[in-house]
């Protein structure tokens, strides 16, 4: 399958998965508890044979290869150095088990380290681990891989992305959570919309809870994403008996309690720890015959960071901070000629603390090694400042490090008409699942609404040819200076109504409009409640107490904040 088809295969019918590995070869096969379960099985290769063909005797369509723990470095903490000739060899004796009666998935778990800056490995380090672990896998020909059971967004983007730079089979990406966080913080809604941008075709959860528990992380999930959602849940949480981990759901027990799995909108769905053959035959007699939910489509733009998603078309304004620009500020162009971010990190947390929705980057100056200072601010930044960032610049070499590196959904700014970086641009949005601005600029010195438009026309029209869609672009009003042309405010205004009649989201730098002129922040909050009642939903603007409350007001005067509740909530 492509995927394409994986995703229209994935989501026609409820798809069976395998149940655990580790736990049933310890509980059937005779794997003691002091056994590496990868060693096991390459000298004991019958009993993941066996066990294997039993899940698909009794209804699994999808089974995992046994290489959860198979990347070098986790290999390497059991002593264990031939990584290649262990991933192959597991993958081969799943292939063998399968035969043509069912999908092999190559999985991939956890490493074992952490990234930067919480760790002592890069990202480029990670990815390529799992390329090492992926290009084995690949060998043996897989079908579709899988992630499991990762604590760290960062790492299971890393593991995405090293698919992805090597092949273009279907990605489940899965994700462990506890009261529906992970370990590291990242909201179900976070996850599910980073591993889509990164390039999944598939979400969900594993591990570490029963189905109920998983089921509320899937609910979350299929808020943000129309992709087809995945669970695995354990047989329920696991309790110390006698010394021995017991997981107490029998088959039945864990059978029913799937249902609520399948009523969250799950449709690609197994067993994790504690799931044996008997517990996935009794799955599939009970969910199969069940038809997938008729999912509310998801028409709503997110970005996120790893730990705050934020909705672009929402009932709120939605304002982009526009601080950290070193044009006007030379302190903070040497300090970035030095490789110093401390002063983008302040700008940062201030802005996001005086109420900025998203953070704009925009390090643009002479002698700054742009390329490695805004991948280390897209890496580092994040852990300081919740915000999702708004990544601005027209090298594509920048954009591109940028990107690869954030752990979220970020803002492309921008793709401008007139330029010949436009198709570049364009397929980063597209590779990388980001949101891009576009620019309707033709190059003329005095703009028409209609010279705008037909910009727009140019830039929509490669927007379709690589796929990226309406829901993932932010329209430029393009502000330009009154001061050159006393009815460019008018021009834009005509401009931001039109695309909001058309369904377009936008978005305009406010401030440019006062260039060169005196008393520049009246005339930018007078055009800036302008802009709002004509449409706008997202800017990108000085956020501080004043402009949040002229935001506020806007869309008050505006009808577009119903019963006043917004601004009784902000400003109450």
């Amino acid at each position: 399958m492509n995927r394409k088809e994986f995703r229209e295969w994935a989501l026609e019918y409820i798809r069976l998965l395998d149940g655990s590995t580790g736990v049933a070869l310890a509980l059937t096969k005779g794997m003691s508890g002091s056994d590496v379960p990868e060693k096991f099985i390459m000298e004991n290769p019958e009993s993941i044979i066996s066990l294997q063909s039993e899940y698909i005797e009794n209804g699994s369509e999808i089974i995992l290869t046994p290489t959860l723990g198979s990347t070098a470095p986790m290999l390497l903490a059991h002593g264990l150095t031939d990584a290649e000739k262990i991933t192959t060899t597991l993958c081969s004796l799943s292939k063998q088990a399968a035969k043509e009666n069912a999908y092999v998935a190559g999985e991939l778990g956890p490493t074992g380290k952490f990234l930067s800056p919480m760790g002592d490995l890069s990202f480029d380090e990670m990815v390529d681990i799992f390329k090492e672990q992926v290009s084995y896998s690949l060998r043996e020909n897989v079908d579709l891989f899988i992630l499991e059971t990762f604590i760290d967004l960062q790492e299971a983007r890393c593991a995405v992305i090293a698919i992805r730079e090597l092949c273009d089979l279907p990605i489940i990406a899965s994700m462990t959570f506890s009261n529906s966080m992970t370990l590291s913080g990242n909201s179900p809604e976070c996850v599910a919309i980073a591993l889509e941008a990164a390039g999944a075709d598939a979400v969900g959860a594993n591990c570490s809870t029963g189905p109920i528990e998983i089921a509320e992380v899937i609910k979350k999930m299929s808020t943000v994403t129309n992709l087809p959602l995945f669970a695995k849940p354990n047989a329920g949480l696991p309790k110390i008996i006698d010394g021995k981990t017991v997981f107490p759901m029998g088959p039945a027990e864990f059978a029913e309690e799937c249902k609520h799995l399948i009523e969250a909108g799950v449709t690609l769905i197994g067993g994790c720890c504690g799931t044996l053959p008997e517990h996935i035959k009794l799955l599939n007699e009970f969910v199969r015959p069940m038809a997938p939910i008729k999912r509310q489509k998801v028409t709503d733009t997110y970005v996120s960071s790893p730990t705050k998603a934020v909705k672009l078309n929402s009932d709120k304004f939605i304002s982009i901070g526009e601080r950290i620009n070193p044009t006007s500020k030379k302190a903070l162009a040497v300090d970035l000629v030095a490789g110093n971010i401390q002063p983008v990190i302040d700008l940062a947390i201030e802005q996001d603390m005086a109420g900025a929705d998203i953070v704009d980057i925009n390090i643009s100056a002479a002698k700054v090694d742009e390329k490695n200072i805004m991948a280390k601010i897209a890496s580092e930044l994040p852990v300081f400042c919740p915000a999702p960032l708004c990544f601005d610049s027209p090298n594509t070499e920048v954009m591109e490090k940028a990107l690869r590196t954030y752990c979220g959904r970020a803002i492309i700014n921008s793709a401008s008409a007139d330029s010949d970086r436009m198709e570049d641009m364009i397929k980063l949005a597209a590779k990388y699942g980001a949101v891009i601005i576009l620019l309707p600029f033709t190059g003329k010195a005095e703009l028409t609404a209609d010279d705008r438009k037909e910009g727009l026309k140019r830039l929509t029209d490669c927007c379709e040819k690589y796929g990226v869609k309406k829901d993932r672009m932010l329209v430029d009003g393009v502000v330009m200076a009154i001061s050159t042309n006393t009815v460019s405010a008018l021009n834009t205004l005509e401009f931001i109504r039109w695309c909001t009649d058309n369904g377009y989201l936008t978005t305009g730098g406010v401030s440019n409009i006062s260039f060169g002129l005196p008393e520049k922040s009246k005339i930018n909050e007078v055009f800036l409640t302008q802009m709002i009642s004509a449409g706008l939903t997202t800017g990108i603007v000085h956020v501080n107490k004043e402009t949040k409350a002229i935001i506020n007001a806007s869309y008050l005067l505006s009808g577009k904040d119903e019963w006043c509740m917004n601004w009784i909530e902000e400003m109450g």
